[in-house]
């Protein structure tokens, strides 16, 4: 698609976005997706005459009418201004392309909460390793420090460094004089005391 952003390439533009609506509707229908959940996006790859490259802009909700045309203008001439620092009021701005985002709206999943712990860490404890941390005189030593299953810790818990605490996916060393406290959801709270 190539046209001007104007009310005058308003008609092949309402054309690439019928054909649009078209495709995304029967993505929800194959999907299975119901009416009321249905929520679809249409974005302009949108530049300035005789330029090569294009930048992206969500078409306003509304009719396609002449204040469409000036939304777009606007929100194109301040992105180009945010992304090059420069922009052309007056030079014509020309539509490369159109594409539709169709997605389906679902409630927002309830955060579980970790029940509370009863303040002993130790069922966490896997073993205890040697491990080198730094001194406020910034003398390196090794020390031997308890490692901990972030999995089995729960809500409340607290340890103080210095201490690992692994999972999966990461590791958490605490460093003398820091703690970490679990919350609620088993956000892992660490703060850095004042022995670092």
């Amino acid at each position: 698609m190539l046209a001007p952003l104007s009310v005058g390439g308003l008609p092949e533009l309402s054309a690439a976005l019928d054909r649009l609506t078209a495709t995304a509707g029967e993505w929800y229908e194959r999907e299975g997706v119901p009416e009321g959940q249905r929520r679809s996006t249409f974005t302009l790859a949108l530049r300035y005459r005789r330029q090569n490259f294009e930048l992206d802009v969500e078409l306003p909700p509304g009719p396609l009418d002449e204040g469409a045309v000036a939304r777009l203008t606007h929100s194109f001439h301040a992105l180009h201004e945010r992304t090059y620092g420069f922009h052309h009021p007056d030079a014509g701005i020309r539509i490369v392309g159109a594409t539709v985002t169709a997605c389906q709206a679902v409630a927002a999943p309830a955060a579980e909460t970790l029940p509370a712990g009863d303040g002993d860490v130790s069922r966490a404890l896997t073993e205890h390793r040697d491990v080198v941390f730094r001194d406020a005189a910034g003398d390196h030593s090794a020390r031997p420090t308890p490692v901990y299953r972030r999995e089995h810790l729960m809500q409340g818990d607290r340890v103080d460094g210095p201490a690992v605490i692994e999972q999966m996916d990461s590791t958490v060393v605490l460093v003398p004089g820091s703690h970490g406290t679990v919350d609620t959801y088993g956000t892992l709270i660490v703060e850095v005391g004042t022995d670092v």
